[in-house]
């Protein structure tokens, strides 16, 4: 009696199977002699393309931190004579306008350049555009490795070309008196571009970027005096009303700069910022900052009152002396 009981049970379960195999062969034949039916494809959105020809003023920090470093790696590029990747970096009608070729760019553009210090002083853009125009101004120089004269070049323009992928072209320019008028003459036209040349905005810290303020002044005392004049603010012109007063002392300014400081004070005053660094016998050099790369610098040395034992070492060393 069990034996017919457990083959029922078998009977009963193989039913059940068979059932559901016949049912899944009947979907699948039907699924597959249905008549293709087009899907409904999703209509894709058109990319909404932003193109300014206004032309504004750069003040963007960490973006002029980037077309320098972009500049100064192209100087490198030609500096290391890579032909290939000068030519990568240059614009299309600046390669034409001078036949240059992946063989021979940096032969034809390097002037036995070392050591390439790009310094950006003022710069114009077409902004909110995804294809944007940097007009570049500022100077260069180049320091040998082994000694040697600097060499010192002022008013060096580039037109730098960034498309909305990031990806970004140079184009040398001509020495331009008037940077604005150029830039806003220029004929913007929408554009994109292939290769591995990515621009990246840089970002500094105050004490950075203090400090590139001050070398780039200090420099300047030795290669353009007369731009480091210009340089300075009200309250120091007041010691030197004359170019040729600032001249003399240029020794013994130079010999005070300092770029390492014991205090920092950061103040806004109106559209400017105001810096004032000091150091432990409280020398101090203020930097006021109308946008970036665009300062005055104001010099204050202050005298320490010598003490008594000051004093009594001054007189040793003046008996040393006259024994």
């Amino acid at each position: 009696m069990q034996n017919i009981k457990d083959n029922k049970g078998k009977l009963i379960v193989v039913g059940i199977i068979l059932i559901i195999l016949v049912f899944t062969i009947l979907i699948v034949d039907f699924v597959r002699k249905r008549p293709n039916e087009p899907i409904d494809e999703v209509p894709e959105q058109p990319v909404e393309t932003k193109f300014n020809t206004e032309i504004s003023q750069l003040q963007e920090e960490s973006t002029m931190w980037g077309l320098q470093d972009a500049i100064n790696n192209y100087y490198n590029l030609l500096v290391l004579y890579d032909n290939d990747q000068v030519y990568r970096l240059l614009e299309e009608s600046y390669i034409a306008d001078n036949n240059l070729t992946s063989d021979n760019a940096a032969i034809k553009l390097n002037h036995d350049y070392e050591n390439p210090q790009y310094v950006i002083e003022e710069g114009y853009y077409n902004k909110d555009s995804d294809v944007t125009y940097y007009f570049i101004k500022g100077y260069v120089i180049f320091s040998p490795f082994e000694g040697g004269e600097i060499t010192y070049y002022d008013n060096i323009t580039f037109l730098v070309i960034v498309d909305s992928k990031s990806h970004y072209v140079i184009k040398p320019l001509t020495e331009i008196a008037d940077l604005e008028a150029y830039a806003k003459a220029y004929d913007l036209q929408e554009k994109t571009f292939e290769g591995t040349n990515l621009f990246k905005k840089q970002d500094t810290n105050v004490k950075n970027k203090i400090k590139i303020y001050l070398d780039n002044f200090k420099t300047l005392l030795s290669v353009d005096s007369r731009k480091a004049y210009a340089m300075l603010d009200e309250n120091t012109l007041k010691n030197y009303q004359t170019y040729e007063s600032f001249q003399f002392d240029i020794g013994d300014i130079n010999a005070f700069l300092f770029t390492d400081y014991e205090t920092m004070q950061q103040v806004q005053k109106g559209d400017s910022i105001i810096y004032t660094v000091q150091k432990y016998n409280f020398d101090t050099i203020t930097i006021t900052e109308q946008s970036p790369m665009n300062y005055k610098i104001g010099l204050e040395i202050k005298k320490k009152v010598p003490s008594a034992e000051d004093e009594l070492d001054s007189e040793l060393n003046q008996s040393e002396i006259t024994e």
